[in-house]
């Protein structure tokens, strides 16, 4: 309602329940009537169905005669407000509150007819009036880079002579690694990208010139088949196996409900497996 000021509504999919998303561009804050979800006529008649809650802030707000609610936005800030026909804040008042006075009219509205809450509505205000104690504007302003930091993940040696394939050996030597993110999002000191342990802050492009010592790699990509072999040996699966051998392996459960492990399509046994993520090539 404030100039300034920009609110979104997302019903939820029965309509019961709507939550407003407020942003206040100004710099200053505001405290005048920021939603009017209900016409002055209809004012009574919804205060009667739905209780409304600064999820923001973590408080309960009480609906104007004129249909409004009035509640502060720090400048710059953000709000969030719950209509809800959930007596959220009488629950956990008459579980909580200390004062007999609070418990008692608690204990009247839901004896009026207000469904209980689910449990986590009370425990989200709760949280939320922790989480925004401190105003935005305490924090400072200055921009700086947020810092990566790599995880020591490399794979354990393997013994040589170990693949079936065979191996190659790569001599040592001076390398120069060059690399750039496919990423567009952000500019080159935006902080996008990643950071590794001889970079100042998180980039798009990387260079440096190293030196490497003497390795042997196979001498082609791990297949299909060397793969399903692996997960027969096993019974390996990650945690998230959303697309996970998507590409040339069978679908879940094709030739029979539930098989394990994973099977290649047929003719495809002999390429090189995709869909992994590093975690599961390390793991193979």
């Amino acid at each position: 309602m404030e100039r300034g000021v920009f609110a979104s509504a997302f019903p939820s999919p029965s309509g019961a329940e709507t939550v407003y998303l407020l942003v206040n561009r100004r710099p200053t804050p505001l405290a005048a009537p920021q939603l009017r979800p209900a016409a002055a006529a209809a004012a009574a008649a919804v205060a009667a169905k739905y209780y409304y809650y600064d999820c923001y802030n973590g408080a309960e707000l009480a609906l104007a005669a004129d249909g409004s609610l009035s509640f502060e936005i720090e400048g710059s800030g953000f709000g969030c407000v719950l209509a809800t026909p959930n007596a959220t804040a009488a629950a956990a008042a008459s579980a909580t509150a200390a004062s007999a006075a609070a418990r008692a009219a608690a204990g009247e509205r839901l004896r009026s007819g207000a469904p209980a809450p689910p449990p986590t509505l009370p425990a989200l205000l709760a949280h939320m009036s922790a989480l925004t104690a401190r105003p935005l504007s305490s924090f400072s302003p200055a921009w700086h880079f947020l810092p990566q930091a790599m995880v020591n993940g490399s794979t354990p040696r393997r013994p040589l002579g170990n693949a079936s394939t065979g191996e190659v050996y790569v001599h040592g030597g001076p390398f120069h690694f060059n690399a750039s993110s496919v990423q567009i999002e952000g500019g080159a000191g935006s902080g996008t990208g990643a950071q590794f342990p001889w970079e100042p802050h998180p980039q798009r492009r990387h260079s440096r010139d190293m030196q490497l010592s003497a390795l042997y790699v196979d001498k082609h990509p791990v297949t299909n088949a060397q793969y399903a072999e692996f997960l027969a040996a096993s019974g390996y699966a990650p945690a998230d196996t959303a697309r996970w051998l998507e590409q040339n392996f069978e679908p879940p459960g094709a030739g029979g409900a539930g098989q394990q492990p994973r099977r290649p399509r047929a003719g495809w046994e002999q390429r090189p497996v995709t869909f992994v993520s590093l975690a599961d090539a390390r793991a193979y």
